[in-house]
């Protein structure tokens, strides 16, 4: 396994303040708009986990889909419906107080935040290359590992939505770090080998 990994959530997320406006910020126009509130009506008969609606029901939610689906309504509605899908199904909406980290992954996966850049958002570091994946998929399986990855985003998630309530504006980004060194498809030294052609494929 790799070295040991430091508690998660580090560091005080508040550090910095926003110093330029993101997409997110950025007024609609009237056709967006008209969109969005075609969308509200349609998504009216989606269901959604109780627990859930606080969130999933704001205009920023739906802009979220209409964005990733480059604001056609059809398929902003056929995304929402499969992500309700999904959460209910996986009760994601409870995962941050129902879902324990099994110990390997605890310790042996190093994350964590660190602060804000200077846009104002969440910094988010992973040292993949310090992690012995083919190790961790063995040692809890793969069920598992993506029950870990789901609640993961839920940690990101929050942290998102905690940085929006604290400037007063939907500010939807993480800044990712994501530190190689070390990756390799075999053993060097003490570092883990990360994937072979054998390994599975996580989806």
């Amino acid at each position: 396994m790799a070295a040991p990994a430091a508690e998660a959530e580090g560091g005080d997320v508040f550090a910095v303040a926003p110093t330029k406006e993101f997409e997110a910020d950025v007024d609609l126009t009237d056709a967006q708009r008209a969109k969005l509130v075609e969308m509200r009506t349609a998504v009216g008969a989606v269901v959604v986990d109780p627990a859930d609606r606080a969130y999933w029901s704001t205009d920023h939610a739906l802009r979220r889909c209409l964005v990733a689906r480059k604001w056609d309504v059809a398929e902003a509605v056929k995304m929402y419906d499969g992500i309700q899908q999904w959460r209910i199904k996986k009760g994601a909406a409870g995962l941050l107080t129902t879902y324990k980290q099994p110990a390997v992954l605890r310790r042996y996966f190093p994350w964590g935040f660190v602060g804000l850049d200077k846009e104002g958002f969440p910094v988010l570091i992973e040292r993949v290359g310090r992690i012995d994946l083919i190790g961790i998929t063995q040692a809890v399986g793969v069920d598992e590992f993506l029950d870990w990855v789901a609640w993961y985003h839920e940690l990101q998630e929050r942290a998102m939505r905690r940085v929006a309530e604290h400037f007063g504006k939907d500010r939807h980004k993480v800044t990712a770090i994501i530190d190689l060194g070390g990756l390799s498809m075999r053993c060097v030294r003490r570092w883990p080998r990360h994937m072979t052609r054998a390994m599975p494929v996580l989806h």
